[in-house]
């Protein structure tokens, strides 16, 4: 492979890392909010993997502190919607 080939794959591999890293941002914060409401091992690892996939360990301590902010903007959420997400925790706290 000559060093034109080489510098196009680079320029092309970092276009797709951050075309990645846009994706995988958005899908955590659903998962983040998902794991405020819900809590559970499944959901707690697919956001981690997926912090490290994008090498953002960094904000894996400040986890805690998120979903704990989350859990008090979500919930009212679905209290005041009445939205049903079919997770117990969510709807147990929804009017109904």
């Amino acid at each position: 492979m000559n060093a034109a080939a080489k510098q196009q794959n680079a320029t092309l591999y970092a276009q797709v890392l951050t075309d990645y890293k846009k994706q995988v941002l958005k899908t955590i914060s659903y998962l983040e909010k998902a794991q405020a409401c819900n809590p559970d091992e499944q959901t707690l690892d697919m956001i981690t993997k997926y912090y490290k996939s994008i090498k953002e360990n960094e904000v894996l301590p400040t986890l805690p502190d998120r979903l704990k902010k989350y859990q008090k903007i979500v919930l009212p959420f679905w209290m005041m919607n009445s939205y049903s997400t079919g997770h117990e925790k969510c709807n147990s706290h929804s009017k109904g």
